[in-house]
């Protein structure tokens, strides 16, 4: 098992408790790195976030959220083929 996993394993076992992750955890349930969620939180591209005391935390729900509103979800096929025909050719 590898520290990724654990550091998963970890977020799961804490979000049946709390709804709130620090920023690890929360760089491990969206399977990005610690130092790419610091540079968007710097940035203000990130998922919001919280300061409970000086510590930032930061809400399920609004990682769940910031993930759906990255990428549009396709659901027509006919628009699938046509975005990979642009990709490839």
């Amino acid at each position: 098992m590898s520290d990724d996993d654990d550091e998963i394993a970890r977020a799961r076992r804490l979000m049946r408790g709390s709804p709130h992750l620090n920023t690890e955890q929360a760089a491990a349930y969206l399977g990005i790195s610690v130092w790419r969620m610091k540079a968007m939180r710097k940035a203000g591209t990130g998922p919001c976030y919280r300061y409970h005391s000086r510590y930032i935390r930061y809400l399920v729900d609004d990682l769940i959220l910031w993930s759906r509103l990255q990428s549009p979800v396709v659901t027509d096929p006919d628009r699938k083929r046509e975005n990979r025909e642009k990709v490839d050719g």
